[in-house]
């Protein structure tokens, strides 16, 4: 009876806290929007760095979503950041409460420097919904692992069983998927099935059953939450278009990785790839003369380089922010606001300092 107490106790908080941390993460998203909102219409803003040039471009985009964008794109770095830590050490040792401070603090970051660019304030409902989803799915995770499941680790020694060896797998494919593809169209079910066909037979027979039941229920609980957000998704949002346009002058050197759409003199429209295949021929572009005057119709755009902390990343750009990244004590994430006509320049300087070249943020 004591124990069936205690069970229900420990449900009972997680209930609470799972209240706590939406509403938390609501008003605190919120607040933000207001903020940004009135200063957005109060001040009349007009766009910032709309590029200059005798073509036009299809379907122009607000300079304010490649800052807004930046939180969406955190989820996919932080997933990256727990499949390596699984991939050399147990779940217990990953930063879970630093990782849900770090997405506020890159939301509040990228609200303060948005509210000088037009934008679509719809964007933070979708910003609300991850991050109140990454704040549950971590605090479950960190206080889960904190305790009973770091209790396992100890007892199960340094080898890790089968389910953790597929744990670690299903986090690297899951990471790698999110780069084009939205989390909630990732095969949790199938991932779900896949773990529980692994024999049950082996060493460490109580990390075993430990470790099947926990993820088990996440991903379970992640298939159907998933489903969730996909009907919602695809019933209230118009899906982003894979493709945008830009405007190119004066390239020379290898062939550009893009279609042409017109030319007239030195410059030329082109339609290129978006989101991961974009910021590869960005980087394909730093050994050639290419010139960008305008991508998506604006010729500011945000970008991310990884860098040891006391780096300074590049000349003539704005820094929005510099976050570290929590499981490499010494590197830091720099985002930056880069003018378009010098983004080729600024990659090849960036290389020759030695830092990476992280993500073109094309909304």
């Amino acid at each position: 009876m004591l124990h069936l107490t205690r069970l229900l106790r420990s449900i009972l908080f997680l209930l609470v806290l799972c209240i706590i941390v939406f509403s938390a993460a609501a008003a605190y998203a919120g607040i933000c929007t207001y903020r940004y909102a009135e200063s957005a219409t109060s001040s009349a803003v007009i766009p910032q760095g709309i590029a200059s040039t005798t073509l036009a471009i299809a379907q122009p985009r607000l300079e304010g979503r490649t800052l807004l964008t930046i939180p969406e794109w955190f989820i996919v770095y932080s997933a990256e950041e727990y499949a390596n830590v699984l991939e050399r050490a147990r779940p217990s040792t990953f930063p879970y409460c630093r990782s849900i401070a770090q997405y506020w603090t890159y939301y509040r970051n990228v609200y303060a420097a948005a509210k000088d660019y037009p934008a679509d304030p719809d964007e933070d409902t979708v910003l609300t919904v991850i991050g109140a989803s990454i704040s549950m799915e971590y605090a479950f995770k960190g206080m889960y692992e904190g305790t009973i499941g770091r209790l396992f680790e100890l007892s199960a020694g340094n080898a890790p069983t089968a389910e953790e060896i597929y744990a670690a797998y299903v986090a690297r494919d899951y990471a790698q998927f999110i780069h084009t593809v939205p989390w909630y169209r990732y095969p949790f079910k199938q991932r779900f099935f896949e773990l529980n066909e692994l024999s049950l037979v082996g060493p460490n027979m109580s990390r075993k059953i430990e470790r099947r039941a926990a993820l088990s229920l996440e991903y379970g609980a992640k298939a159907l939450y998933g489903a969730i957000i996909k009907k919602l998704t695809l019933s209230n949002y118009v899906p982003d278009e894979l493709t945008m346009q830009a405007i190119i002058s004066s390239g020379q050197g290898p062939s550009l990785p893009y279609s042409i759409v017109e030319e007239k003199g030195r410059e030329t429209v082109v339609t290129a790839n978006r989101y991961e295949a974009f910021t590869d021929s960005v980087r394909s572009l730093a050994t050639t003369t290419t010139v960008f005057s305008s991508i998506a119709g604006l010729s500011q755009i945000a970008v991310s380089v990884v860098a040891p902390h006391e780096s300074v990343p590049g000349t003539n750009v704005q820094l929005v922010m510099q976050q570290p990244i929590l499981t490499e004590p010494g590197k830091d994430r720099f985002i930056l606001m880069v003018p378009v006509t010098g983004l080729i320049a600024f990659v090849r300087e960036v290389q020759s300092k030695g830092a990476v070249f992280e993500h073109v943020y094309d909304y």
